[in-house]
C-alpha cells in the first residue's frame, strides 16, 4: 500500500474536474477496502471496522473542505476545485496510511483468542472459570514451547510465528463439550483437572476424556478448567460434584510444588474432593510433564512414591510412565546446571547448548524452534500440552488402568 501512495497523490493532484477528483478518490478507497477483505485472514471480520474507517474519512473531508475552501481567495473561479483536489490528496494519504495499519492489525487479529474464562470470586480469589454456552470460540496458541511472559510480551506477534488454532464449545455448566444429561447406562466418568484434562490445543474429541469415553464405552465428562488450580478444582468439586451424577472421578492434576510441604496439602484437597463426590470413587492421574517444562521438569525424587503412600486407598497412576514407553522421535530439552541443551532423540545428539535460569527456556532454544517448524517433542506440541497422539496414548493407558483396577470392563 505504501507503494501506491505516491501514484496515487500525483494522479489525484492531476485532476481538474471535481467530478473526476471525487471519482478517483472514491475508487482508491474502494480499492483499499477490496484489498483488506481480500487479504484478511481467516475468522478475521472488518466490517465494522471499514465502517469506522469510513466515518473517519468523511469527517476529514468535511474538514479539510471547510479549511482549503477558507484559504482560497474569495474571488478565485476555482475555489471549490482546489479545495476538493486538496480534501483528495489528504484523503489518499490518510486512506493509504490508515488501510496498512487496518492490515497489519487484522493480521494481529488472526493469532488473538477469544476469551473463554470469567472471573469467578464468589468461588474465592483468583479462581476463574470457563464462560458457559460459548459456541466456536477461537484459541489461538503457541505451537511449541515458551516461557508464560511471552504471551504477553509487546513483541509477541513478531517472536511467535508458530500457532496452532483451535476451537472450544462449553455446556450450560461452563464445562467443555455438550451439555452433561442424565447417563443411560450407569454412573459416568468425571475427569477434573487443569488445561492437560481440557484438551488445551486440539478438538473436543482428540481430547483424552473424548478418546477415553470411546475406549472404556463410559460416558465422560470433561471437567477440566484451564489455569485451574488444585485448590480451584477442590472448590468445583465441593460446590459442584453432586451434580455431576458419576460414578468415578479421576483427578487429574500435580501438587501445587512451590507451597509448604505439597505432599500433605495435596492429600488433604484429594480427600476433601472423595467427601464432596461421594459415594462415587475417586483416583489420582499425574499428568505427563514436559521436559519443556522447567517448573516441573525436576520432579523431586520420591515425590511420586510418597503421594502414593499418603493417598493410601486412593489409586494413583503416573502418566509420564506411558508417556515414556511410547517414545517416539523429536528433540528434548536437559538441564545440566545452569546450561540448557536441546537433544534429539533417541540419537542423543546435542543440537545447541545455551545459559539460562532454571525457570526458563533459553532463548536461543526457542528460537531454534522458530527457525525449524520440524522441531518438536514426542507427543508434546508445547512445554505441557499433549498433541492428539499423546492424547491417545494417556486415554489407552488410563483406559489400560482402570480396567486392571475392575472399575470398568
Amino acid at each position: 500500500m505504501i507503494a501506491c501512495l505516491g501514484p496515487a497523490i500525483m494522479a489525484i493532484m492531476r485532476l481538474t474536474s471535481t467530478q473526476t477528483t471525487l471519482l478517483a478518490t472514491t475508487a482508491l478507497g474502494a480499492s483499499i477496502a477490496l484489498a483488506l477483505v481480500l487479504i484478511r485472514p481467516t475468522g478475521v471480520i472488518l466490517g465494522t471496522v471499514l465502517a469506522q474507517f469510513a466515518g473517519i474519512l468523511a469527517l476529514i473531508a468535511a474538514i479539510s473542505m471547510v479549511l482549503f475552501r477558507a484559504a482560497e481567495p474569495s474571488e478565485n473561479p476555482n475555489r471549490t476545485a482546489n479545495a476538493v483536489r486538496s480534501t483528495g490528496v489528504v484523503l489518499a494519504i490518510v486512506m493509504v496510511g490508515g488501510g496498512l495499519r487496518l492490515g497489519l492489525d487484522a493480521g494481529n487479529a488472526a493469532q488473538i483468542s477469544d476469551d473463554i474464562l470469567v472471573d469467578r470470586p464468589d468461588l474465592g480469589p483468583g479462581i476463574s472459570l470457563l464462560r458457559p454456552n460459548l459456541r466456536g470460540a477461537t484459541i489461538v496458541a503457541p505451537d511449541r514451547p515458551h516461557n508464560p511472559a511471552d504471551l504477553s510480551a509487546t513483541n509477541r506477534f513478531d517472536r511467535t510465528q508458530r500457532t496452532r488454532v483451535f476451537k472450544v464449545d462449553t455446556n450450560a455448566s461452563g464445562f467443555r463439550g455438550p451439555n452433561f444429561e442424565p447417563s443411560a447406562s450407569g454412573p459416568r466418568i468425571g475427569v477434573l483437572g487443569d488445561s492437560f484434562s481440557f484438551g488445551w490445543g486440539v478438538s473436543y474429541q482428540d481430547a483424552w476424556p473424548a478418546q477415553l469415553e470411546k475406549q472404556s464405552r463410559v460416558q465422560t465428562l470433561n471437567l477440566g478448567t484451564p489455569a485451574a488450580n488444585l485448590d480451584t478444582l477442590t472448590v468445583l468439586a465441593e460446590r459442584q460434584g453432586q451434580q455431576w451424577g458419576l460414578g468415578l472421578l479421576l483427578v487429574c492434576e500435580w501438587p501445587m510444588l512451590r507451597g509448604a510441604d505439597p505432599v500433605r496439602h495435596f492429600v488433604t484437597q484429594i480427600r476433601r474432593i472423595q467427601a464432596a463426590i461421594s459415594p462415587a470413587k475417586v483416583a489420582v492421574v499425574l499428568p505427563p510433564v514436559s521436559s519443556f517444562d522447567p517448573m516441573k521438569a525436576d520432579i523431586p525424587k520420591g515425590l511420586v512414591q510418597r503421594l502414593q503412600a499418603s493417598l493410601g486407598d486412593i489409586p494413583m497412576l503416573d502418566l509420564n510412565q506411558a508417556i515414556s514407553q511410547a517414545g517416539g522421535s523429536g528433540v528434548v530439552l536437559r538441564q545440566v546446571g545452569s546450561i540448557q541443551q536441546l537433544v534429539r532423540v533417541p540419537s542423543g545428539d546435542v543440537m545447541l547448548s545455551a545459559d539460562s535460569p532454571p525457570d526458563r527456556i533459553a532463548e536461543p532454544i526457542i528460537r531454534a524452534f522458530e527457525a525449524d517448524l520440524s522441531l518438536s517433542e514426542p507427543l508434546f506440541f508445547d512445554g505441557g500440552h499433549t498433541t492428539t497422539l499423546g492424547n491417545t496414548v494417556v486415554a489407552t493407558a488410563t483406559a489400560s488402568w482402570l480396567k486392571s483396577l475392575g472399575w470398568i470392563h
